[in-house]
């Protein structure tokens, strides 16, 4: 993996992106300590912990609490037994572990489920036990590595939904390490894409979203196939990460006196905002400052895109 630096803000949820074999999972590794750098550092609260001894190490990495993908629950111990492990290793009483457990499933809505097997436990449940888990030493950070892989859409709706109150409850720092675009749309904050072994870009989520050529905003917001301009039109690219009024179509057209068509485009909710990328076909004799000049009075970013002989320009909506 080639030398990078990635700082992970504290308070919020990072994704890091990339297919596979790309090193995102060497990342998480380095990050809870099973993987040791062979250069350069691994710092928590400016702490190496790639410099410390064994048990050093696992008292440091104890503030991380780990979600692996399929929950990883031992087979043979109930739902309570398994969110008690991590306290039964450090040597917690059995009292005190047993009451910890029991208050973390109801945190996670599996109060009724203490006894049951994982074989007993919906996917959906079986992670929220494993989340449970992560919280059993009351750590400060999280790292999921692709939990919510696997796992139908209402389901991974509603782990992402328990993440967020985690995170503004307990006011964890959480990494998702994910494929799933859906996940960081729904979750991240911020957005970190590995490619080759070596960061290629980050990004706040809704940033990336409306930032021209942006690789994280491309994934975030796929491009999407619309026809081309009609003659004696132009093609303009409009992208917003904030609501926008629902009549700057109409309200564009009016200032520049001149028929603005929607070409087509994709939208999404990103972190509960609405974020797009839309297509507009404007008048082709309208020169490029009229145009400026009437986004800048409705409020819209406009930026050239690409090679301007293609005819297309960037006008992104401000928030």
């Amino acid at each position: 993996m080639e030398p990078t630096t990635l700082s992970i803000p504290e308070g919020q949820v990072t994704a890091i992106l990339g297919e596979s074999g790309a090193g995102k999972t060497t990342v998480g590794r380095l990050i809870d300590g099973l993987t040791r750098p062979t250069t350069g550092s691994v710092s928590i609260d400016g702490v190496d912990i790639s410099r410390l001894r064994h048990k050093e190490l696992i008292a440091a990495t104890s503030r991380i609490g780990v979600v692996f993908q399929g929950s990883a629950l031992l087979s043979r111990r109930t739902a309570l037994e398994n969110v008690a492990l991590p306290l039964q290793v450090s040597g917690v009483g059995r009292s005190s572990r047993r009451a910890r457990a029991e208050e973390l499933l109801a945190r996670v809505g599996l109060e009724a489920k203490a006894g049951a097997y994982p074989s007993q436990l919906s996917g959906g449940q079986k992670q929220r036990v494993a989340i449970a888990r992560a919280l059993s030493a009351r750590p400060e950070y999280l790292l999921a590595d692709e939990a919510t892989s696997g796992l139908d859409a209402e389901t991974t709706k509603s782990i992402l939904g328990l993440l967020r109150e985690l995170r503004d409850d307990l006011r964890l720092t959480i990494v998702l390490i994910t494929h799933e675009m859906d996940v960081v749309r729904e979750l991240a904050d911020r957005a970190v894409l590995f490619e080759n072994g070596a960061l290629a870009e980050e990004a706040v989520v809704t940033d990336a979203a409306r930032t021209p050529g942006s690789r994280l905003g491309r994934l975030i917001l796929p491009p999407v196939n619309v026809p081309p301009a009609p003659p004696g039109t132009t093609a303009w690219e409009v992208s917003h990460a904030r609501e926008v009024a629902p009549d700057w179509l109409p309200e564009l057209s009016a200032r520049l006196d001149a028929r603005v068509l929607l070409l087509g485009g994709i939208s999404e909710v990103i972190n509960g905002h609405s974020a797009g990328r839309l297509y507009i076909a404007v008048p082709s004799h309208l020169p490029a400052h009229s145009v400026t000049g009437a986004g800048k009075g409705l409020g819209l970013a406009v930026q050239p895109h690409g090679d301007t002989s293609t005819g297309f320009q960037k006008v992104g909506l401000a928030p």
